[in-house]
């Protein structure tokens, strides 16, 4: 009995020693408690598009949380020589950030971008409607649901970015979300993946211009960054604004999913749009109500 177990002990030993322990950080992952004081609210925001969007209500208990991701904006991102771990240490402190939490419930695909309520300057101030300087007062640093869009395809972004992780036999590193890189192509999430050592970072973006099998260094970043900025130049004036940014003419918009189907987008572009996102939710959900009483009678 004593040599079973000793060999036993030998064995998974063995097995430890040859399997490897992947021990990546999302950086921000541990701050996802903030996002759970509104849980309610959210369940409450996405079921208000129940009949707007034909599906069923969710509930707390459909979040998922290991899907939720910080998101940090990047504007300024290729502004450095090289990128590494303390390099980003340092970009993303104080910088700005959102958070991204996809639902996947009875065959649909809900995805919520949360921001939090800032003060904002006087001046700032001053250019709002009251309504909405009153809903910022009574919202101040709480989280809101600035954006929201539906789909019919369940889409993990962690979970990519994780088997890309474990493709490459990548352990001990951190993980940095952005918003995406001011560039034609490079207009799309960016996780920025830098090994604990201080390595050079390696870069995997979600682009549907680009190959997203690989693993790309900052410099191939670069260099795709200042082709666009070539070809940007021979685009029609007013069609892209400064660092080449695509110019907005809606907030309302439709992009297309990954199987080709639309996800429709309701965007607040500063976050106090939200209330007027919210009461023409209620209005369309009343028309839908009212016209279905009319079609009975």
């Amino acid at each position: 009995m004593k040599n079973k177990v000793i060999a036993i002990l030998i064995a998974s030993f063995i097995l430890l020693n040859c399997t490897s322990v992947f021990a990546n950080t999302f950086i921000g992952s541990d701050n996802i408690e903030e996002i759970k004081t509104v849980e309610d609210y959210i369940v409450e925001y996405v079921n208000s598009y129940t009949e707007i969007e034909d599906f069923e209500p969710i509930n707390n208990s459909d979040i998922d949380y290991n899907k939720i991701y910080r998101v940090y904006s990047s504007a300024e991102i290729l502004d450095n020589d090289k990128l590494n771990n303390e390099i980003m240490q340092n970009f993303v402190d104080n910088k700005e950030y959102d958070y991204t939490m996809p639902i996947y419930c009875n065959g649909k695909n809900v995805e919520m971008i949360l921001d939090k309520i800032e003060e904002l300057s006087d001046e700032e101030n001053n250019n709002l409607p009251t309504d909405v300087l009153e809903f910022r007062k009574n919202n101040l640093e709480k989280w809101i649901v600035s954006s929201i869009s539906f789909g019919t395809e369940e889409y993990d972004y962690i979970g990519k970015v994780n088997k890309m992780l474990q493709d490459n036999n990548i352990n001990n590193a951190n993980v940095y979300i952005l918003s995406g890189i001011t560039s034609i192509r490079l207009n799309t999430l960016v996780a920025v993946i830098c090994p604990e050592n201080n390595e050079e970072a390696k870069i995997f973006l979600q682009s549907s211009k680009l190959d997203n099998d690989k693993l790309y260094t900052f410099d191939e970043i670069k260099e795709i960054a200042e082709q666009d900025a070539e070809e940007i130049k021979s685009f029609p004036e007013g069609t892209y604004g400064d660092d080449a940014t695509p110019i907005q003419t809606s907030v309302d918009t439709s992009v297309p999913t990954t199987d080709n189907n639309k996800i429709i987008i309701i965007s607040a572009v500063s976050g106090v749009a939200v209330l007027a996102i919210v009461v023409a939710a209620v209005c369309i959900v009343k028309k839908k109500k009212t016209e279905k009483v009319n079609n009975e009678e």
